[in-house]
């Protein structure tokens, strides 16, 4: 992942302090340990921390389009950046980098704020329109990379997490009572944080700033293909198939170590089983295990497809003692979770960070497939619920 963060000044006549945009990348400087850059002109400036993954050498952000008068900051990657590119070129844009970040720009220049749509991959990013005076900001279709904002009618500014914004003075740090009782509820719902004046942009939006007015909008939302679906159940579970393993293969685009996080559900073994296909050396995997907790440990899972797919299989156990990571891990949330193996999971990213750089782990599998089987449980609860009090 990488850090991206910038503030967007509405008087024309403004400056926007570039160290303030500097102290804003090193609050997330943990996104991108690799390299940092900063754009700053008169009212707008945009940081950037890099995480190495594609066209290391060359890839360093800001990235601008030719004339350097469109610039950009990007966390994400594009998986269909090459075939995009290959298109933008015939348009006769011209390319000085071999980054998916630059794909973007010209993207933006060729089909202005359509440009979300042309992307496959997971991604959040800002582009200032020098010739525009425009600043626009989008979000990837499931909002797998964060992006949140802050307007005060003075100015913009927006970041990958909300630390960074809040080291603003201008930033207003009243708390948001109703993100509050969410939280203590389930989680904090939709566009809102923990703090009043500072919201997320929802996945599948983007965001156009030009003249001090703001346009939000929706590029894209889910359609169920009917065709699809009336087709034989074997039918479509070969061509599920040939969906997992392209996606597999996209993901695994990068120039640095990767490896999987291995728990021993469907989701986790089927990417390493992929990902044992798809690569000519044995996938390096990371588990868990939990130490008395024979119950909840599902560490023999994981050392079963470890061993049937003859993986590099590294088990780490996650030992009381491993409460002493609670700071650090309430830190990198940008809200309180209450997910006790959320420490399990900072544990098994410092370890697995010895070996690889980027690491595939099959999260968002029961999301998309129904898999959390409490739910079912919920047309049974409003039938209930229905039910005179003193019959219950």
């Amino acid at each position: 992942m990488c850090g991206i963060c910038g503030k967007l000044a509405f008087d024309r006549d403004a400056r926007v302090d570039r160290a303030l945009i500097e102290d804003m990348a090193t609050m997330i400087a943990h996104r991108g340990p690799d390299d940092e850059g900063f754009y700053v002109e008169g009212r707008v400036g945009l940081g950037h921390r890099r995480l190495s993954i594609i066209d290391v050498a060359g890839g360093r952000q800001p990235i601008s389009n030719e004339t350097g008068d469109v610039w950009i900051v990007f966390n994400g990657e594009i998986y269909n950046y090459r075939a995009l590119r290959t298109e933008l070129e015939a348009k006769g844009h011209r390319f000085k980098t071999n980054t998916d970040t630059e794909t973007i720009v010209h993207a933006y220049e060729e089909f202005g704020t359509d440009c979300p749509k042309k992307l496959r991959g997971m991604f959040a990013f800002a582009i200032w329109d020098a010739r525009a005076q425009a600043l626009f900001l989008a979000r990837d279709r499931f909002g797998i990379k964060p992006l949140y904002y802050r307007e005060d009618g003075a100015s913009l500014s927006f970041a990958s997490e909300v630390k960074a914004l809040l080291i603003d003075p201008e930033c207003d740090e009243t708390l948001d009572l109703e993100g509050v009782f969410d939280y203590f509820t389930s989680f904090v719902f939709g566009t809102k944080t923990m703090f009043k004046a500072i919201r997320r942009l929802a996945p599948s939006h983007w965001l156009l700033l030009k003249d001090g007015r703001t346009r939000i909008e929706r590029y894209w939302q889910p359609e169920i293909d009917a065709a699809v679906a009336a087709r034989p159940e074997a039918e479509n579970l070969e061509y599920l198939s040939g969906l997992l393993k392209e996606v597999t293969r996209d993901h695994l685009m990068s120039e640095v170590p990767q490896g999987a996080f291995l728990s021993g559900g469907v989701d986790s073994s089927l990417t390493t089983i992929l990902m044992s296909e798809l690569l000519e050396e044995p996938v390096r995997t990371f588990c868990i295990a939990f130490e008395g907790r024979e119950g909840f440990d599902e560490s023999r899972y994981a050392a079963q497809v470890a061993a049937a797919y003859g993986t590099k299989h590294h088990v780490y156990q996650c030992t009381p003692d491993k409460i002493a990571l609670l700071d650090k891990v309430l830190w990198h949330l940008e809200e309180p979770l209450g997910d006790a193996p959320t420490i399990a999971l900072m544990m098994l990213c410092q370890e697995a960070r010895k070996q690889v750089t980027v690491v595939h782990c099959g999260d968002g599998g029961d999301e998309v497939f129904a898999g959390y089987t409490r739910f079912y449980w919920d047309r049974f609860a409003a039938s209930y619920n229905r039910i005179p009090g003193f019959v219950r």
